[in-house]
């Protein structure tokens, strides 16, 4: 498996979209909930994701449109129509003739063998007898006297099929006994398929939000949403990150206090940091700290290096210079400059001379 990451850029806006290529059908994943998207603070922001089916088997019940019973599997060859009661014996559940694949959901339309879960038997005509009336039981599959076929008929009930004979699965008026019988409309010739779900699926947001697929949040300062999937002991999880960017005036009163008067060149901790520079690097402006680094690589190459704040609002440039007088930011094929969303980075190759270089942040 393997992650493939789509941006998606609207002015000042940036989104990255995460989805997991699986090597096989099925694999587990939370798709539509992207890795991350800014906001504003206090604006409302939406979170969805729709969870995909852990692997599991579709099992259901055979449930005639005309009666309560249900088919069950026995302990031999023969089948029963009983009240349900909650055991396996109920159980039923579908298998790919080809590869053996059980399905996951149901595939109306394609043929597969009922499979009982408990004898792991499967329905076919007596003997491989394919004349009307002839009783259906459960044993080893063999060839297409064992396939059935789903074919909706309306919006909860299914025509059972078996294509060998061109006949359907019936319920005979007389032995209660499923039959091979010709196609009609009356109910003992449709079927309701209960699926049994025995692990439900269990959603749950992080941060107290409970488990509905959508939400709506109004974050006030940057965090990380993560919504998690559980089905029988088995869980997924997808996380979003919400960037609530920030002017630096109101950065300036959740460090300094409210009603404080902003100053870009103030230097409270005198670490020679401007405060519009700590902003710009997302750094703290009350204590000293280091951000941004310069090394060189196992070439020669040598790179500086700054951290960038997702929540400040402007735009970074590197600048370089010859003399220190003249500044450009014109493209120069001895400057690589590498500029992501957290960190922007200038590499500059040896032996070019004298060169100079600076980071610029203008705030929006």
């Amino acid at each position: 498996d393997r992650w493939v990451e789509v941006n998606t850029t609207l002015g000042n806006d940036r989104t990255t979209n995460r989805l997991l290529l699986g090597a096989k059908a099925g694999s587990h994943t939370l798709g539509g909930l992207p890795a991350e998207i800014i906001s504003r603070p206090g604006n409302p922001v939406t979170l969805s994701a729709a969870p995909a089916e852990i692997d599991r088997p579709w099992r259901f019940r055979v449930v005639p449109s005309d009666r309560d019973p249900v088919i069950a599997s026995t302990t031999t060859a023969a089948l029963a129509l009983n009240l349900p009661v909650g055991n396996d014996r109920e159980q039923w559940e579908c298998v790919e003739p080809g590869d053996g694949r059980v399905w996951l959901q149901p595939e109306a339309g394609r043929t597969c063998w009922i499979r009982s879960v408990t004898s792991g038997l499967c329905l076919k005509p007596q003997n491989n007898n394919l004349s009307q009336g002839t009783v259906i039981v459960q044993a080893s599959a063999n060839g297409l006297a064992s396939e059935w076929k789903f074919e909706a008929v309306d919006a909860s009930r299914f025509r059972i099929k078996h294509p060998l004979s061109g006949l359907v699965l019936n319920i005979s008026g007389t032995t209660l006994l499923p039959i091979l019988w010709p196609d009609s409309t009356t109910p003992n010739s449709r079927f309701h398929l209960d699926s049994i779900d025995e692990n439900p699926l269990v959603l749950a947001w992080s941060h107290d939000l409970g488990g509905n697929v959508v939400q709506t949040v109004n974050p006030v300062s940057t965090v990380t949403y993560t919504l998690t999937a559980t089905r029988g002991g088995k869980s997924i999880a997808a996380s979003t990150k919400v960037i609530v960017s920030e002017t630096f005036d109101e950065w300036s009163n959740r460090w300094f206090g409210p009603g404080s008067t902003p100053d870009s060149e103030g230097d409270a901790e005198g670490d020679g940091r401007s405060n519009l520079l700590e902003y710009a690097l997302g750094t703290d402006p009350l204590s000293r700290d280091t951000a941004g680094s310069m090394q060189t690589d196992a070439v020669g190459n040598l790179e500086i290096s700054w951290p960038k704040s997702r929540e400040a609002l402007g735009t970074w440039k590197i600048e370089w210079s010859t003399d220190m007088i003249s500044w450009s930011t014109q493209p120069n094929s001895t400057i690589l400059i590498d500029d992501r969303p957290e960190r922007i980075s200038a590499k500059v190759a040896p032996k070019v001379g004298r060169i100079f270089l600076r980071m610029r942040f203008t705030r929006s």
